[in-house]
């Protein structure tokens, strides 16, 4: 009986936590906040504020704290509708890009090197000016990662059908002209944004062909396709996406 009694002190259920749920118990998910009953409305207001913010502030630089200030709400509302800054950030880049503009799409469309002036299918500055303001301000690898992400899985599609992943040396290539069009864009915003004219029509022009023709005879050499089979496939990709806006 001693030996039991011994072991019934040594063997001690361990005291939960104050803040611990109970086992088989789930989180409840955050309620909305009661002041901000309109949820679309408040959304809107938190990412508008972060844009008001990124005119004068880096991308570093940016709090919660302010963005919070600024649309006018509390922290709580911005904690039911983003996780955290990284998520408001990864989604006021993603609708610019995918959303406002088609930007991975018309960087796909370029590697056709068809038009007689590729420039004209980036748009003016001020169409993109929000692409723009966030590379400028600190924000150009996230959009890059986040344009190359989406290309390369629209060229997987169109090489190697029914394949998740393309060999590392083509999608190198295709990462290599995704950034070097980004690039181009975020310069133009600069040398405007400081009063200077942009790159000539010709030089944007001469930029855009070379590295169409570049991607397209590097993609071809690594998949082991003549560069004609490689065009042919992109303007057929093309004529679908153009279908499917209309």
């Amino acid at each position: 009986m001693r030996v039991v009694r011994r072991m019934r002190r040594r063997i001690r259920m361990p005291r939960r936590q104050h803040n611990q749920p109970e086992l088989g118990v789930r989180r409840r998910e955050m309620a909305r906040p009661k002041k901000d009953a309109n949820c679309v409305e408040a959304r809107q207001r938190i990412i508008d504020g972060f844009w008001t913010l990124l005119e004068e502030r880096r991308l570093s630089d940016i709090t919660i704290g302010m963005v919070v200030e600024q649309a006018q709400c509390n922290r709580g509302t911005f904690y039911y509708h983003f996780e955290s800054l990284d998520a408001l950030l990864h989604e006021a880049i993603e609708r610019e890009l995918l959303v406002e503009r088609d930007i991975p799409g018309m960087i796909f469309e370029l590697a056709c090197g068809i038009e007689d002036s590729p420039s004209q299918r980036l748009g003016e500055t001020n169409e993109l000016y929000r692409l723009s303001l966030i590379m400028d301000r600190g924000g150009l690898d996230l959009v890059a990662e986040e344009a190359k992400r989406t290309i390369v899985g629209m060229w997987t599609a169109l090489l190697v059908p029914g394949q998740t992943e393309l060999p590392e040396p083509t999608r190198e290539v295709i990462e290599y002209f995704t950034s070097g069009t980004l690039g181009l864009i975020s310069y133009r915003f600069a040398r405007e944004k400081e009063g200077r004219p942009a790159s000539s029509t010709i030089a944007t022009d001469d930029f855009l062909k070379r590295n169409a023709a570049f991607v397209i005879e590097q993609v071809a050499r690594y998949q082991g396709m003549t560069e004609a089979d490689v065009l042919a496939r992109l303007h057929m990709a093309s004529c679908l996406m153009h279908q499917a806006r209309a």
